[in-house]
């Protein structure tokens, strides 16, 4: 009569039973995500499916500190389920009549503003002074206007010395070309002095520019009003993920937010 004992491997009688990976990874997955897998069944899901790695990480953040009433309320949450959640996020199959439905709700909400984002990047205007080169002992302060394009530009400029919010401003329509050239805001001679004495005086001449509309080919674009325009790419991801909240919030929070709300 054989005896079978587990763990001496003289015997070759009884072999311990091996499941193909994919079985093995529906075992491993089939249990509650306050559990914590296994070196070795870690090992064996991340051979096969290296997209496990980020979910894994962020249960573990969210699961590591949680308290006893937390953990009973995610005991019946399991591995698989949370998983399918979070794959669910990236699965352009799943969501192709959502996208298509939500990129013209874009382009009806955004597709202007957005438009005059890009026109404000392609002329990627720039106000500077030029090194210490600032300011004159006459009537006018010197600065630079630089510009990847001819366009025409509505600006608000600010010139202050670097420690002092006091200083003078202009707000004007700006026929620019493109490259980089120096201009001169008209003062008094006591403003200009003034202006130069503080700035030697507080670590050099200062300026806050912003760019409020530009014209380019005949086009007004209004490009101070669309300041944070999400591109069409965010847009479908903010909604996906909005989906997704309302789907499960829980566990929304648990694969895709962080506990510290980054």
């Amino acid at each position: 009569m054989l005896v079978c004992i587990m763990g001496m491997p003289l015997w070759t009688g009884c072999k311990p039973k091996v499941f193909p990976a994919s079985d093995s990874i529906a075992i491993f997955l089939d249990t509650t995500i306050t559990h914590r897998l296994s070196d070795h069944e870690l090992t064996v899901i991340l051979e096969n499916d290296s997209d496990f790695e980020h979910f894994y990480r962020k249960i573990r953040e969210n699961t590591s500190a949680i308290d006893a009433v937390e953990r009973v309320k995610l005991n019946k949450t399991k591995y698989s389920e949370a998983y399918d959640f979070y794959k669910l996020a990236f699965d352009s199959t799943y969501w192709k009549k959502d996208d298509e439905k939500w990129s013209k709700e874009w382009d009806t909400l955004y597709s202007a503003a957005y438009e005059a984002l890009e026109i404000k990047n392609k002329a990627n205007i720039n106000v500077s002074f030029q090194g210490s080169h600032y300011g004159s002992d006459e009537n006018y302060i010197k600065y630079n206007i630089l510009s990847e394009i001819d366009c025409e530009a509505y600006l608000y400029i600010f010139f202050h010395p670097s420690m002092l919010d006091r200083g003078y401003n202009v707000e004007d329509w700006f026929t620019i070309k493109a490259g980089c050239y120096e201009w001169k805001h008209h003062r008094s001679f006591a403003d200009c002095m003034w202006f130069v004495t503080n700035s030697n005086n507080y670590g050099g001449g200062d300026l806050r520019y912003s760019v409020q509309q530009i014209i380019y080919k005949g086009k007004t674009y209004d490009v101070a009003a669309v300041e944070g325009t999400p591109s069409k790419p965010d847009y479908l991801v903010m909604k996906r993920n909005n989906s997704l909240c309302n789907l499960n919030p829980q566990l929304y929070q648990l694969v895709f937010q962080s506990r510290h709300g980054e």
